[in-house]
């Protein structure tokens, strides 16, 4: 089903992949592979592969749980130097805020961590503060907190 899908070029279907290859990588071709699927979808238009392309840029193993400390862990490789971590946080900067521009939230989020952590970009408390405000208005928490509260107004 996923090759039937890959072959009509679907953008979903070739995240997804990227996803899967990157999940399962040895070695660096098959994180390259998982990139390459990543750049197809997010030709497409497919935000959440730009997504994927920049956390992929600060060393991102593909696992769920490990997204929330990457820019931690990427942060402590750039402080021992490492030449091509400044190179890859501005890669990966550029891929979130593309996808931040189009609506992307949890990328604008890590806009706003890079820019808080100096990570490839100079520090700026604004930017950050900025992206980190927009976040708490889009995200989709926004919703289900005002049907909470509706809920909790009716007395239900």
């Amino acid at each position: 089903w996923d090759a039937l899908r890959e072959k009509r070029g679907d953008a979903a279907a070739l995240d997804g992949l990227g996803l899967l290859e990157l999940r399962r990588a040895a070695g660096r071709k098959e994180r390259d592979a998982a990139a390459g699927y990543f750049r197809r979808a997010s030709e497409k238009g497919f935000m959440d592969a730009l997504y994927h392309l920049g956390l992929y840029q600060l060393g991102w193993d593909g696992r769920p749980e490990a997204e929330l400390a990457l820019v931690d862990g990427f942060a402590r490789r750039l402080a021992r130097q490492e030449r091509r971590s400044r190179k890859d946080a501005q890669k990966a900067l550029q891929f979130f805020s593309l996808a931040a521009q189009n609506g992307h939230v949890r990328a604008l989020h890590k806009v706003g961590r890079l820019y808080a952590r100096a990570l490839g970009v100079r520090r700026s408390c604004d930017v950050a503060a900025n992206a980190y405000k927009t976040v708490a208005e889009r995200g989709p928490w926004v919703a289900q907190l005002a049907e909470a509260h509706a809920v909790y107004a009716r007395g239900a």
